[in-house]
C-alpha cells in the first residue's frame, strides 16, 4: 500500500474538516466525534464466496478502523481463510495406500472463528452434496449449503450476515494423478448496527445493510506417492474469484457514512502437501489420518474503497495480506462401501489475522 495507504487515514479527517469546520474550536470537537466514530467502524462491508460441496470459498471481509492516538494507521484487509467441504471423497483403491474416489453422498457442518486485532467472528454452515462416476476414471459432483455469521467488537459494533450458495465439480482420477475443475456460486447479505452517541448524553445506534454476489472457480492438481503404510500427496489449487457488493448507506442520528458499490477479481495459488497414512481397523473398515501443511498466495489482495461521510467523499485502497498459511489435520473413519464419518480442523494464519475451524461429516460411499 505505501505512502498511499500510510496517509489515507490523516487525508480522510483532513477533507472532512476543511469541508465541514470553519472554527478551530468547532474543528476540535468534531475531529473528535469523527475520530470515534472511525475507532468503531468495523466490519463496514463484506463480499464473500463460500463453496459448499466442490469446496471453494474465496471473500473478504473489510475492517476500515482509524485509531483515536494514531490517525495514520491504515485500514486493514483481511481475507476469510479457505473452506473445504468435500472438494473430494477419498478412498483407498484396493489393499494399498492409493487414493482414488468413489460414488458418495454427503453432508457436513462446519463452525469457525476468526480474529482480527480486537474483532471476532464467529460462523456456522451447513452443507450437503455428493458425486458419481459418470465414465471410467471421471467423476461428476454438486452441492449446497447455507452459512450465517456473526461479528462483534469490544467497543460495540457488530454484524449478522447469511450466504447461500451452489456449485458443481468435475473431476479426473487416473493412477495417481487427481485433477478437478470446479465452478461456484453465492449471494450474501449482511446487517450491520454501530452504538454512538446521541444529542442530549444518550445512546443510539447507526444501522445499514449490504449484500454481495459472488462467482469462484478452482482449480487443483495432485499427485500421490504411494508407500508402505502412508502416502505423500503434493497437491495444487488455483482460483479465480468475482464478487461485487452494493455498498452501503448508514442512517440514524450522527453523520451518516456511504459506500459505494464495487466490484473485484482475484486470483489465488494455493500449494500444499499431505501425508496421510492407512490403518485397517478391520475386514472393511478403514482409518486415515492425515496433515497437510502450505500456503495461500494472493498477488493482489487489495479493495479500493470509497464513499464519503456526512456528504464528504473520501477515497482509500484496503490491502490484505499476500501470503497466508494454511495447516490442517484430519481423520477419516469409513467402512469400504458402507458410511463414513470424517473430522477435520484447518488454521490459517497471517499477519494480525487467524482463522480455525473444525467440521464435522458424514457420507454414504456406493
Amino acid at each position: 500500500m505505501g505512502r498511499m495507504g500510510k496517509s489515507w487515514g490523516r487525508m480522510l479527517l483532513s477533507l472532512v474538516l476543511a469541508a465541514a469546520l470553519p472554527s478551530q474550536a468547532r474543528a476540535q470537537s468534531n475531529a473528535q466525534t469523527i475520530d470515534s466514530r472511525f475507532s468503531n467502524l468495523t466490519e463496514l462491508i463484506t463480499a464473500a464466496s463460500y463453496i459448499g460441496g466442490i469446496g471453494f470459498a474465496v471473500g473478504a471481509i473489510l475492517k476500515f478502523k482509524m485509531h483515536k492516538d494514531n490517525p495514520s494507521q491504515p485500514p486493514i484487509g483481511r481475507p476469510i481463510a479457505a473452506l473445504l467441504h468435500g472438494f473430494s471423497c477419498p478412498v483407498f483403491v484396493s489393499e494399498g495406500t492409493l487414493l482414488g474416489e468413489d460414488t458418495c453422498v454427503w453432508s457436513g457442518v462446519t463452525v469457525q472463528q476468526m480474529n482480527s486485532g480486537q474483532t471476532g467472528t464467529d460462523a456456522a454452515d451447513w452443507h450437503f452434496g455428493g458425486q458419481a462416476e459418470i465414465a471410467p476414471g471421471w467423476f461428476l459432483g454438486g452441492a449446497l449449503g447455507a452459512t450465517g455469521y456473526s461479528s462483534l467488537t469490544p467497543m460495540g459494533p457488530s454484524s449478522q450476515a447469511r450466504t447461500l450458495d451452489a456449485g458443481i465439480v468435475l473431476k479426473r482420477v487416473d493412477g495417481p494423478w487427481f485433477f478437478a475443475g470446479g465452478l461456484a456460486i453465492s449471494s450474501s447479505t449482511q446487517q450491520n448496527i454501530w452504538p454512538v452517541a446521541a444529542a442530549g448524553g444518550g445512546a443510539a445506534n447507526m444501522t445499514s445493510s449490504s449484500s454481495a454476489f459472488s462467482g469462484s472457480v478452482r482449480l487443483r492438481g495432485a499427485y500421490e506417492f504411494a508407500l508402505q503404510g502412508w502416502y505423500l500427496r503434493p497437491r495444487a489449487d488455483i482460483d479465480l474469484a468475482y464478487t461485487s457488493d452494493s455498498g452501503l448507506q448508514e442512517s440514524g442520528p450522527a453523520a451518516a457514512l456511504a459506500l459505494y458499490g464495487s466490484s473485484k477479481f482475484g486470483v489465488g495459488f494455493t500449494p500444499m502437501l499431505e501425508v496421510g497414512g492407512r490403518h485397517d481397523v478391520g475386514p472393511t473398515t478403514i482409518l486415515r489420518p492425515y496433515v497437510a501443511a502450505g500456503a495461500s498466495f494472493l498477488p493482489d489482495n487489495t479493495i479500493t474503497l470509497s464513499g464519503n461521510v456526512g456528504g464528504t467523499p473520501f477515497y482509500g485502497v484496503i490491502q490484505g495480506p499476500s501470503v497466508i498459511a494454511n495447516v490442517e489435520a484430519g481423520l477419516q473413519f469409513y467402512e469400504v462401501k458402507g458410511w463414513e464419518m470424517k473430522m477435520d480442523y484447518r488454521l490459517s494464519a497471517a499477519s494480525a489475522f487467524l482463522s480455525q475451524s473444525l467440521g464435522v461429516r458424514v457420507a454414504k460411499h456406493f
